[in-house]
């Protein structure tokens, strides 16, 4: 039989469960509640919360709805996306994008530099206000290197887009120039490998 007992500690379990429900239920909601007031994104931003990248869908009182650049729907409780680090990646307008070029040693760095500025100019969505710069940063095994920077509208389809032409824009003038990129040059030691393959002598 049921004791009186066993009731109180049934009811108390009982609390303690539904206690901890409604804690989540309410701190979603007041979290919602300050999203929506303090309007750190929007609907239509695309942001990254908690390691999810996409475009903001929906915003409730109880959670946040992305759509990934993949097509997939992500929903995020508001009080996840409050306690974590949101970076808005439409929050600025234009979004810089570097690319590191490496030239050979022996390429003059002025006409290379010309080139390189006529071509990232001459793509379409190209920003020239900031207007792209070139910085030289260093030497590797066989190059002079440095950072080619410019600047897009900020939505991540858009920046890969215009990366794809600048890249190929690029490459295509200073091929035409004849300016070279050297590949690395990777020296491989062979002997020891030689020697261990010949045919040992018969005593």
């Amino acid at each position: 039989s049921v004791t009186p007992g066993d009731l109180i500690a049934g009811l108390g379990v009982f609390s303690i469960a539904i206690g901890f429900a409604f804690q989540d239920i309410l701190s979603n909601l007041l979290a919602g509640v300050l999203i929506l007031i303090r309007q750190p994104f929007e609907i239509g931003d695309q942001i990254e919360v908690d390691g999810q990248t996409g475009t903001v869908q929906e915003i409730t009182i109880r959670e946040t709805q992305l759509k990934t650049f993949g097509g997939e729907k992500i929903v995020i409780p508001n009080a996840e996306v409050y306690q974590s680090i949101v970076r808005v990646q439409t929050a600025y307008g234009p979004k810089r994008t570097v690319l590191v070029v490496g030239l050979d040693d022996h390429e003059d760095q002025e006409n290379a530099t010309q080139v390189v500025l006529d071509a990232v100019r001459s793509v379409d969505g190209v920003k020239s206000d900031p207007p792209p710069q070139v910085f030289f940063t260093g030497f590797g095994d066989s190059t002079t290197n440095f950072d080619l920077r410019y600047w897009t509208d900020p939505e991540q389809a858009t920046v890969r887009q215009v990366q794809d032409k600048v890249v190929r824009s690029v490459s295509r003038a200073l091929k035409e120039a004849g300016i070279d990129m050297p590949s690395p040059i990777t020296e491989l030691d062979a002997r020891s490998s030689f020697k261990e393959a010949l045919p040992s002598s018969s005593p």
